[in-house]
């Protein structure tokens, strides 16, 4: 990642979370640099709202925890963006990316109020391959009618060794970010796995592929954990085996904060963790246990009590589906068992998990 960046005459304001995530936007221009960065905390909240106002002086910075750096992106990603966008110059904001195996860059491309797309870039090869894949999956949904998603502009290797995959969106100023779940999450969702729907045998599948990952790594997993989500698996192993069903395209990250609405059409993007063979609206469980987790800090027990409000227990086998295949991807993603064990979030899952056994 530093390579993305070097010492240059652009003033930029930085500033960090409470979680270690980093983020870098222009002095000049810092409003339309700020919609990369979306907050659901009241801290995160202010810094928004006030950063462009105050942030030029020392005292604002100060009182907002943020700091002002002189930096410029590498040459090469530069230049590959001006390629890919067709441009001959523009302003960009930098988020540094969760902290994981897959970790990345995403730069924000903008000219004046109006986002032009993101460009991610990543020293890793195993992210360059997530790279090649959401782009070969934007065009694919494009050519099965899914629409209010990126368009994928260009995905390859600088000359220093850097991957990159540039893409297109519609954002601009007044774009609006709903948080809570309606009529417009639920339509794309409904969409979504109406246009990308196939029949297949289970074994064939992603999600069949992504639990035999899991169940691979089983022993990086504590006594408590294998013992939970092993019933669970051969739960799904019981239901799936031998059986040819109807599976659909899953986002894999289904959030407000990878979505928005614009011109009252709501957009999605941030496919890199798709899937294309799951049960049909996984990402409706996703959206709501995300929520829950970042937006209303509930542990598992809260999250469950949520979930039986919304949706009864006519829908526990999905949700298992869904809380099985998200242990499935982190677990997945990481290369070492003392990895595995620093994913805090572990015990969350593990605890619906035992909950919807339960039920």
């Amino acid at each position: 990642m530093e390579r993305t960046l070097r010492d240059g005459e652009k003033r930029m304001l930085h500033f960090v979370n409470a979680e270690g995530k980093e983020w870098m936007v222009p002095l000049m221009e810092t409003r339309t640099g700020l919609l990369l960065y979306q907050p659901s905390g009241w801290r995160g909240i202010l810094l928004k709202r006030m950063l462009p106002l105050v942030g030029r002086w020392a005292w604002g910075r100060r009182l907002l925890h943020s700091e002002k750096t002189c930096h410029h992106i590498n040459k090469e990603i530069e230049a590959a963006i001006l390629k890919a966008f067709g441009i001959e110059d523009f302003n960009y904001s930098i988020f540094f990316g969760t902290p994981c195996a897959d970790q990345k860059v995403t730069i924000q491309v903008f000219q004046g109020n109006r986002v032009l797309g993101y460009c991610k870039v990543s020293d890793s090869e195993r992210v360059a391959r997530n790279f090649q894949q959401e782009m070969e999956l934007l065009h694919e949904l494009d050519e099965k009618g899914v629409r209010n998603i990126p368009k994928g502009l260009a995905c390859g290797k600088t000359a220093d060794g850097q991957y990159y995959f540039a893409q297109s969106t519609t954002k601009n100023m007044l774009s609006t970010y709903p948080h809570e779940w309606g009529n417009l999450q639920e339509e794309f969702v409904r969409d979504l796995n109406e246009h990308t729907r196939l029949l297949m045998p289970y074994e064939q599948t992603d999600f069949y592929r992504a639990i035999q990952k899991l169940r691979s790594r089983m022993e990086w997993l504590s006594k408590e954990q294998q013992q939970i989500i092993g019933k669970a698996i051969e739960e799904i192993n019981n239901h799936f085996c031998g059986k040819t069903e109807s599976w659909c395209v899953y986002h894999g990250d289904f959030t407000p904060w990878n979505s928005f609405v614009s011109n009252g059409q709501f957009f999605v993007f941030d496919w890199e963790y798709a899937l294309r063979h799951c049960p049909p609206s996984l990402d409706t469980f996703h959206w709501f246990t995300q929520t829950c987790i970042f937006e209303k800090h509930y542990q598992a027990e809260q999250i469950f009590e949520d979930y039986q409000k919304k949706y009864g227990f006519s829908n526990n086998f999905l949700y298992l589906c869904y809380l099985i295949l998200t242990v499935a991807t982190y677990v997945g993603r990481e290369e070492k068992p003392e990895d595995v064990r620093k994913i805090t979030l572990l015990d969350t899952w593990t605890g619906l998990i035992k909950r919807v056994m339960e039920r």
